[in-house]
């Protein structure tokens, strides 16, 4: 009667058989001692208890215990504690039969609950695996009670202290980056939703506020258990696997590749692909780091996991291709039909700056270094994935296409009104092919006070630049070999050679031609009339009537020598023979035949291939600046 009463009165009437579990008589001339592994967890029936008596002290807002369970999270969201799962047939196949048994007839089942199918352990992710907690469901996780394995767990060392887990520890050492904590804070503000009880909830968004203050961002959607919630560290990382799987990188020239890095970007405006997780197992893009000349690491819950890339391998900031300083920006006239004509529309940004009136427009220059086409020259194929738009604090926001992926830049330009004022470019010929080599830039303006433009041709390739006068340069596109060398772009530089910004040109007139064009020229050159003749088809003299085109600034219709004329002169093919040298240059005179370079072509000029300048010639205008040579 007595056990009868045992089995029903204190077990419970809905205990199906006395047989299975109950109270009964025991020989008790030798008790074994009962044997628990800790690698499962605890196998003691209170571990339940222990989950009931955590929960009570985190609604009755015990510092300590909030600490240790918003702790557990940290640890959880970058990978240093993952969760292991142990449903129900596992355990009683491979495992004590009465383990099972001791969890399932133990457990805490709330109205709202179906019945418990599985066990989830949080465990370190490293060799001893040492568990650390568990899952339950009111509190999504609590940490286990018996933590003798953690003082010998050299993945958990660094985050106990006094025997219990740190969250001042653990915050130094995974939220030492502003991304990494807004990152966490993001997911800590969705844990609330998947929490049962309001005291938990508010107690949640109590340390939430203190910790990391207001949020203002959207709260993520968590599922009910965190076995599909997203964390930041996989729990296994195969290094070559992560290069390989790296998003930004190419081959380079040496036969490697070259990776770029997105290490000290600004990241609050960034698209969300540099923040995502590259796979479910890998790490998001912003996770990898140089941490040697060539090597590149990924942070793994505080611990390193280095990269040692080959010798052809390159590592680059992506940022060091960016100014990393504001570029300039100029205002000019709105109606204006020939100011700016050859330059990309993109430039053109609706500024939020009061001092720009409503009869002009803000020209912008992109915040690029030129060393960012010789990285990614194929963005002169790609113009329609770059874009400016203004921010509502007076700046621009640009987007570039780089390896198919967007990157952002934002920038707050400034005024250099002598951009507009006293600067302009031509250039020769002013129309392209692939097949052509040369290309030459004519500027105007004082270096100190409007600077100098310098072309950048479809692969990349900087100009030269060439200081004609105080107020006058040039800068040439010459490349040997195949490779075709068309205008694209141009660096704008100041008065100490500083980059200051990039302006795109705008597309050319191409001239596609089928093969190698080939002519015989030939020099008269008379005593009184020079003149050049072609042989192609037949004898001929050369007509010129191809001019500069006019890319930047209000060019004059005047005519000046030093560059190629903007009106053909002569007759008939037919030019006095006179040469002028520059000045400027005081070795022009002596220089010899095998010394002549390109520049040289635009030190020296025939006055009288400029139509309507013979008059200024004779009474003298331009001694102060040209020597004559009459013979």
């Amino acid at each position: 009667m007595s056990k009868d009463f045992l089995n029903a009165g204190i077990l419970g009437a809905n205990i199906p058989t006395a047989g299975r579990r109950g109270f009964r008589s025991i020989n008790t001339d030798n008790l074994p001692v009962p044997e628990y592994d800790g690698k499962y967890f605890e196998t003691f029936p209170t571990v339940w208890a222990n989950a009931y008596a955590f929960r009570k002290e985190l609604e009755l807002g015990t510092q300590a215990a909030i600490e240790e369970w918003v702790t557990l999270f940290l640890l959880h969201y970058f990978g240093v504690l993952h969760l292991q799962n142990f449903d129900q047939k596992l355990l009683q196949s491979e495992y004590d039969k009465d383990l099972w048994l001791a969890f399932a007839g133990t457990y805490p089942q709330t109205r709202d609950e179906s019945e418990l199918k599985s066990i989830g352990l949080l465990r370190i992710s490293g060799p001893d695996g040492a568990v650390v907690g568990a899952y339950y469901p009111q509190i999504v996780f609590f940490p286990s009670r018996g933590r003798e394995s953690w003082t010998s767990s050299e993945g958990l060392k660094p985050y106990v202290e006094n025997n219990r887990l740190s969250w001042a520890k653990a915050s130094a050492l995974l939220l030492e980056s502003d991304y990494y904590r807004d990152e966490f804070h993001a997911h800590m503000r969705a844990i609330p939703s998947v929490l049962p009880r309001r005291e938990l909830k508010e107690q949640m968004e109590k340390f939430c506020d203190q910790a990391f203050g207001a949020f203002y961002g959207q709260i993520r959607t968590l599922s009910l258990h965190p076995g599909g919630w997203e964390t930041r560290i996989p729990k296994e990382v195969d290094l070559i696997d992560l290069l390989n799987k790296y998003p930004l990188q190419k081959e380079n020239k040496d036969g490697g590749k070259t990776y770029y890095l997105l290490s000290d970007m600004d990241m609050s405006y960034q698209p969300p692909w540099m923040k995502t997780k590259i796979s479910p197992e890998l790490p998001a893009p912003v996770d990898f780091m140089r941490s040697g000349p060539n090597q590149i690491s990924v942070e793994l819950a505080g611990k390193k996991h280095i990269c040692d890339l080959n010798a052809a391998d390159k590592i680059v900031l992506l940022k060091d291709l960016f100014l990393g300083y504001q570029p300039f920006f100029c205002k000019v006239p709105r109606e204006t039909e020939t100011f700016a004509d050859r330059i990309n529309f993109m430039h053109e940004v609706a500024l939020q700056d009061n001092t720009i009136r409503p009869q002009e427009k803000a020209i912008c220059l992109a915040p690029l270094q030129h060393v960012f086409f010789q990285h990614f020259p194929e963005i002169f194929k790609e113009m329609k994935a770059v874009r400016s738009e203004p921010t509502p604090d007076g700046g621009v926001q640009w987007t570039f296409g780089v390896l198919g992926k967007e990157v952002l830049w934002k920038c707050k330009p400034i005024l250099l009104a002598n951009l507009a004022t006293t600067n302009t470019l031509s250039i020769y010929p002013p129309k392209v092919s692939p097949q052509w080599k040369l290309y030459v830039a004519h500027g105007t303006g004082n270096k100190e006070t409007s600077g100098r433009w310098q072309l950048i041709d479809e692969g990349g390739w900087l100009g030269q630049q060439v200081e004609l006068e105080e107020e006058e340069y040039i800068s040439i596109l010459h490349r040997d070999g195949d490779f075709p060398n068309r205008p694209r772009a141009m660096v704008f530089k100041d008065a100490v050679d500083k980059e200051r910004g990039i302006m795109f040109l705008a597309d050319f007139d191409n001239i596609d031609l089928d093969g190698d064009q080939k002519a015989v020229l030939a020099v008269d050159f008379g005593t009184s009339n020079t003149c050049v003749a072609v042989k192609g088809r037949k004898s001929e003299v050369l007509n010129f009537s191809m001019s500069p085109l006019p890319i930047w600034g209000q060019t004059s219709p005047a005519e000046n020598p030093g560059f190629v004329p903007k009106k053909w002169g002569g007759q008939r093919g037919f030019f006095p023979t006179i040469l002028l040298s520059r000045r400027f240059d005081d070795r022009l005179p002596s220089i010899d035949p095998e010394n002549l370079l390109i520049e040289h072509l635009f030190k020296v000029d025939i006055p009288s291939l400029h139509k309507g300048i013979n008059n200024q010639f004779a009474s003298g205008v331009f001694n102060k600046q040209w020597r004559t040579h009459s013979n």
